[in-house]
């Protein structure tokens, strides 16, 4: 019989190591891999663990005398991950460590039994650099150790018939500088680009493997046509089954749908992917239809204890055929970098523009078929296929406008709306400048409502003014290592460099804590910050979808804002002056402008929850009351502590928000608890 014992164990994982690999190469990342489980080992043997496995780039450890000492050595890896170097530099590596204590089976050297699985599945629940542990863990350790603990909601792991309570390990020593996140090179996060977005487009756009997500009934056999719903003329959406990725889960069913490139002319087709995740519940709710680029985790995402989540591409993403990725651009992005912002640095991008709309069209692309309306109808063409007579509609930012119009357009067909980070009707209102200030005045306050920040950073307008005035006046070229492994890239830093660069760090979860105290710093340190997050944030990826960001623009909002306006935000915002530009991208994009999607905008019967954070410079508080003007009866929660990603990077009463509107749209939501539960920002340096 198998010896049982009781027992504390942690599971650790690298976060980002493919990107590692591909950004070091084999043989460094052999190396860092080496001394990365060497010193995870050593950590464990420290605190009288023993290592039970290592699966490459992470660990498995067993402690038998004590879960304080299990906690304490999550601590440590974390900063020896956080202190790996490579070459003389530090790269800043972060760690997913979940940590679980039970009675546990122990043979042949390993360990089985719930604590060992709640063990793993805290792992991948966590987020970069973060160390979650079970109830029982946070009871055992008590005040032992002098860790500290704060709750994090309750999680529905597979396995378990209930949601667990999880809780985690406060452990970041704020005196010292946290490692800005490294982004997945295959699908980053729209951002404020730096040094290229503002000329590219006044939308602002970073590329994503752009994912919805919906719910399958589907009963038809392969390459089957569903009944049809009014809307789809002279043509029938068809739905195909296809091979899933390796990577996939493996209850997950893959389908491409295929509908017309251009619905009054439906021969050319257009494929998108599509991506079902089964409920796992008893319940067999309506499909959650989610817009693309929503992160979201969609095979532990609690959406399945209710229904179907399905996941599709919009048309012109990464997942679609065609994409409209535009290599053409990231082929200057270095370039770019190291010049102002300007009319040389706009010759290059509209160069690279027009070559990358030239090629499109050679190869059949109509680049006016990539707005909000047709991404909208291939929402309702899904629903079509599908056989659906309702589903529930899930966007972010821009596909949160194409869920409005889904919702506006067949308001029978949409049971319940969840919008995240909405984007206003005003296409004047939508410019970085207005935006990037609203973020910051919310940063600033909440700066104000920490003792420690007010007392070590009292004024960071002024100080960013300060600042903003010295580069505008002092302008600067740093070299920043290249993360494909190339020459070094020299990025000039200037006033308004400094404005696109703290817009877009207040977007990041992981960099906005850094903000105060950079803007505080003086010399190389500041610069070379600065310059390093200019990189990081730049289009190198050949693989973002420029060219979607900018039809998406052309056809949406273009048309409504005036040269005259942009002008004035630059003259009102002057410290975002730099996310502001006049030059007109659309008259290097080859479409007609002649969208009418919000030319009216109607009181929508159709349930919403809408969901914002506060500091989100791409979409601040009072874009959540704008969007809100389509429904008649909206919900909203706006986070005061919050930017980007409410859901994934929020409290878990976010995401049990959702799901319990999901389940009842009429029910009464804990909003007030949830959002007093967001954390506060951490700023750095305090």
């Amino acid at each position: 019989m198998p010896e049982t014992a009781v027992v504390t164990l942690l599971f650790g994982d690298l976060v980002g190591s493919t990107e590692l690999l591909q950004t070091l190469g084999d043989d460094a990342n052999d190396q860092v891999r080496r001394a990365l489980i060497l010193a995870l080992t050593l950590n464990v043997e420290a605190r009288s663990g023993a290592v039970v496995k290592s699966a490459g780039d992470g660990v498995m450890a067993a402690f038998r005398t004590s879960a304080a000492d299990a906690v304490a050595c999550a601590i440590e890896m974390q900063r020896s991950a956080a202190a790996i170097e490579h070459d003389g530099h530090v790269l800043g590596l972060e760690l997913r460590i979940g940590v679980s204590a039970g009675e546990a089976s122990h043979e042949d050297g390993d360990w089985f039994g719930t604590p060992v699985v709640e063990a793993a599945r805290l792992e991948s629940a966590a987020q970069p650099g973060q160390i979650l542990v079970s109830e029982v863990v946070r009871s055992l350790v008590g005040t032992r150790g002098g860790a500290q603990f704060r709750a994090a909601g309750k999680r529905a792991f597979k396995g378990f018939p209930q949601p667990v309570p999880v809780v985690e390990v406060v452990w970041r020593d704020t005196s010292a500088p946290k490692p800005i996140r490294r982004k997945k090179r295959r699908a980053p996060k729209r951002r404020v680009l730096i040094a290229v977005v503002a000329a590219l487009t006044a939308a602002a756009g970073i590329g994503t493997a752009i994912i919805i997500a919906t719910a399958s009934d589907s009963d038809g056999s392969p390459g089957r046509a569903r009944r049809a719903l009014p809307g789809a003329e002279g043509y029938t959406p068809i739905i195909e089954p296809r091979p899933c990725p390796e990577d996939a889960p493996s209850d997950a069913d893959c389908e491409t749908l295929v509908v017309p490139q251009d619905r009054a002319h439906p021969d050319r087709k257009i494929r998108i992917e599509v991506t079902t995740y089964p409920s796992r519940g008893k319940d067999r709710g309506v499909a959650t239809v989610t817009i693309g680029g929503f992160q979201d985790n969609f095979s532990e995402s609690n959406i399945r204890e209710y229904g179907e989540f399905v996941a599709i591409d919009v048309r012109g993403g990464n997942l679609s055929d065609p994409s409209l990725a535009c290599p053409e651009i990231a082929s200057v992005a270095r370039v770019i970098m190291a010049l102002p912002m300007g009319a040389e640095q706009d010759a290059l991008v509209f160069n690279a523009t027009e070559s990358c709309a030239d090629r499109l069209v050679a190869e059949g692309v109509d680049l006016n078929q990539f707005g909000t309306a047709d991404i909208a109808a291939d929402i309702r063409d899904l629903a079509i296929a599908k056989g659906w007579l309702q589903m529930n509609l899930q966007g972010d930012r821009e596909w949160g406008r194409a869920a409005i119009e889904v919702a506006q357009r067949h308001p029978d067909l949409v049971r319940a709306v969840v919008i995240t980070n909405p984007l206003p009707f005003d296409a004047q209102a939508n410019t970085h400048a207005r935006r990037a200030d609203a973020a910051f005045k919310a940063y600033v306050e909440a700066c104000r409502m920490d003792e420690a920040c007010t007392l070590k950073f009292p004024d960071l307008q002024v100080t960013f003014a300060r600042r903003y005035e010295e580069f505008k006046l002092n302008p600067v070229t740093i070299d920043v290592p290249d993360p494909d492994g190339g020459a070094d890239i020299p990025v000039y830093v200037d006033g308004d460099r400094l404005g696109t660069v703290l817009a877009s760090a207040l977007g990041d979860p992981g960099a906005r804590s850094l903000i105060a105290s950079t803007i505080n710093s003086d010399g190389d340190g500041v610069l070379t910050t600065l310059a390093a997050y200019v990189v990081e944030e730049a289009p190198l990826d050949p693989a973002t979808v420029w060219g979607l960001w900018n039809s998406l623009y052309c056809e949406d909002e273009e048309p409504l804002v005036s040269i005259a306006g942009l002008a004035a935000q630059a003259a009102a915002f002057p410290l975002f002056s730099g996310t502001v530009r006049v030059a007109d991208t659309c008259a290097h994009w080859p479409t007609n402008g002649d969208s009418v999607l919000w030319n009216e905008v109607r009181a929508s019967a159709v349930p919403v929850l809408i969901l914002a954070g506060a500091m989100n410079p791409f979409s601040p508080a009072a874009f959540a009351e704008d969007a809100a003007r389509a429904f008649s009866d909206p919900i909203i929660a706006v986070f005061p502590t919050m930017t980007s990603g409410v859901i994934e990077n929020g409290p878990a009463c976010v995401a049990e928000l959702r799901t319990a509107f999901l389940r009842d749209p009429r029910s009464d939501l804990a909003i007030e608890d949830c959002i007093a539960a967001a954390p506060p920002v951490e700023f750095q340096g305090t």
